[in-house]
């Protein structure tokens, strides 16, 4: 016997706007280790790097050559945007190097996501799952185009993507 209104199929929609919900939250880490992809090897040829999430002010901690803000202007925010600055990196290797090790990160991260939703079993981890490995696949898929993104792209409007950098940096 079940309550009114609240069966099977009630609570798997449920649980899987949950997973969903549970996947969106964890978006700001996927953002994250995106910008320090493009950090590491700024750093690993003697630069500098700051890394930033969401806002680009905010709370910021720090050590040797890396700097990492957290910031917020909205409640939206720390889940959808970053960015990473970084300077003092001569060496043209390590700036193709930076500019390619976002969209690296990310895309060690589709393949990570696919084998984890192939394989997880129908249900709402699996829901999140694909969740995630759309959004990654999207964020790949967009920074490597080379392209100034256009007005509509929000916060990013009139930033040049990972993929012109790299062409730029290419072309020299």
């Amino acid at each position: 016997m079940s309550l009114p209104g609240f069966g099977p199929d009630t609570v798997s929609v449920s649980l899987s706007a949950l997973a969903v919900l549970g996947a969106v939250l964890t978006l700001p880490a996927f953002v994250f280790a995106h910008e320090l992809g493009h950090a590491v090897p700024a750093l690993l040829s003697g630069g500098r790097a700051h890394v930033m999430v969401g806002a680009e002010e905010g709370r910021s901690v720090g050590s040797g050559r890396l700097r990492v803000t957290l910031g917020r202007d909205g409640p939206l925010t720390p889940a959808y945007f970053g960015y990473c600055r970084w300077d003092e990196v001569h060496s043209r290797r390590a700036r193709v190097a930076a500019h390619l090790g976002g969209p690296a990160v990310s895309a060690v991260a589709v393949l990570g996501l696919l084998v984890a939703a192939g394989s997880a079993k129908p249900g709402p981890l699996r829901v999140g799952l694909w969740f995630l490995l759309g959004n990654q696949t999207v964020v790949v898929a967009t920074t490597m185009v080379p392209v100034t993104y256009p007005d509509w792209f929000g916060r990013y409007a009139h930033e040049t993507s990972d993929g012109r950098k790299l062409l730029e940096t290419l072309r020299g």
